[in-house]
């Protein structure tokens, strides 16, 4: 491996300590879109507040609505992961084009 491989490897690993110290996770407020149907999911209501989103399994169509059906929504790949802001509850649904992608969502807390 290369100095430079090396060097960025350790950056990655740098930055991604980074961020795990700068935002704790709140299990208790997970809310879990399993098997995003192909034509919408059951929407949730997601409380105010900070968030780790991820997608699992299969892309995700994430609505912020009570329905997704379509071509509604924000496309996510597999493996896909951010921090989402709420400032008000947000009614969310999902939508996955073979019914089995997972979009999690856990409450967190900047520190």
């Amino acid at each position: 491996m290369t100095k430079t491989k090396r060097l960025l490897m350790l950056g990655v690993v740098a930055i991604a300590a980074v961020l795990s110290m700068a935002f704790r996770l709140t299990p208790a407020y997970r809310y879990e879109f399993t098997n995003c149907s192909s034509s919408g999911s059951a929407s949730q209501a997601i409380a105010a507040g900070s968030y780790l989103f991820r997608v699992r399994d299969e892309p995700v169509w994430l609505c912020w609505a009570a329905t997704c059906t379509g071509s509604d929504g924000e496309w996510f790949n597999t493996g896909f992961a951010m921090i989402l802001d709420f400032n008000a509850e947000t009614t969310l649904s999902c939508r996955s084009a073979g019914s089995t992608g997972d979009a999690i969502i856990t409450k967190g807390m900047h520190q």
